[in-house]
């Protein structure tokens, strides 16, 4: 059987992508997590494709954050991502790989586009909170690009928006937001204190399921994907007072909200085009959000207290 390798199989999409590839039994999947070896070491990744020998490749693996985690650690984020992404992409092509799935962020695109969609990445500046980070990630295009045209090789970059789910980072300082709100009404809940929101609750968001961006991941591997870059997004936009009171509904709080204003809101909306994933899955549905929220809620209380935070 022909080998996939996956990398950051602990984390948030990697252990999606974990439970989605058990409906391809014909494949070999090697799942690898941090005790496989520190991917922002050269020497590392270049024993790691030398003793598996991957004919695909999936890097899952990421160092991520919420809006505290961008605007406090820009360097670390940067440095990490940028580091990973390069070395995973240059020893894929090295020792021979046929497909690769690379990942890059919505975060990464100029908080001035009306909508975001493939090829617009590079227009401008990402958000200033994020930039760091967003530059990172636009690096995953621009060497993916790179190394199609100079080496003929057929790997690609999925471009994905916020998501959410098991396995997720629930830390209340730099988890991204609808684990962070989880957390923190759980633990409200059990202290009999208010809800605190970071913000007004008005910002509209494109929040996606991971198991559904896993989904989508294996189909574009082991499609005939012609395109280089593809925007993955659940374009249902939802407010985060709107996903904050669904929290509220699946953890059973009764106890006093509050929206903090003085808190940043972060970018007011961020719309995605995704006709070019439309054309290629036409038939492809998301996760309903209030399901994917109580789903999240539903493993967080079976696994607390031993969830990243």
């Amino acid at each position: 059987m022909e080998t996939v390798l996956v990398t950051g199989s602990k984390g948030l999409l990697g252990s999606a992508i974990v439970d989605a590839s058990k409906a391809y039994a014909n494949y070999n999947f090697v799942f690898l997590d941090r005790s496989s070896g520190d991917l922002t070491i050269q020497n590392n990744v270049e024993a790691i494709y030398k003793k598996y020998q991957p004919q695909y490749v999936i890097h899952a693996a990421a160092r991520v954050g919420g809006i505290h985690a961008n605007m406090s650690r820009p360097g670390e984020l940067f440095y990490e991502n940028l580091l990973m992404n390069s070395f995973m992409i240059h020893y894929g092509y090295k020792f021979g790989v046929n497909k690769l799935m690379c990942f890059s962020s919505m975060c990464s695109f100029p908080d001035t586009s009306s909508a975001i969609r493939e090829g617009c990445q590079q227009d401008g500046k990402p958000f200033e909170a994020n930039a760091a980070y967003g530059y990172a990630k636009r690096m995953v295009n621009v060497q993916i690009n790179a190394y199609r045209k100079q080496y003929g090789v057929k790997y690609n970059s999925i471009v994905h928006g916020n998501i959410f789910g098991p396995n997720d980072n629930f830390s209340l300082v730099d988890g991204h937001v609808i684990p962070s709100l989880i957390h923190k009404c759980f633990i409200a809940k059990q202290s009999n204190k208010p809800f605190v929101i970071w913000g007004d609750g008005s910002p509209l968001r494109e929040f996606m399921y991971s198991a559904d961006l896993a989904d989508v991941t294996l189909k574009l591997l082991f499609g005939d994907l012609k395109y280089d870059e593809v925007l993955v997004s659940n374009d249902s936009e939802i407010s985060i007072k709107e996903v904050a009171m669904m929290v509220v509904d699946a953890i059973g709080f009764n106890g006093e909200i509050i929206f903090d204003t003085s808190k940043p809101n972060g970018q007011l909306k961020k719309v995605s085009d995704i006709s070019r994933l439309r054309s290629i899955l036409p038939d492809l549905k998301f996760t309903d959000h209030k399901q994917a929220i109580n789903n999240s809620v539903e493993w967080f209380m079976n696994n607390y207290p031993n969830v990243r935070k």
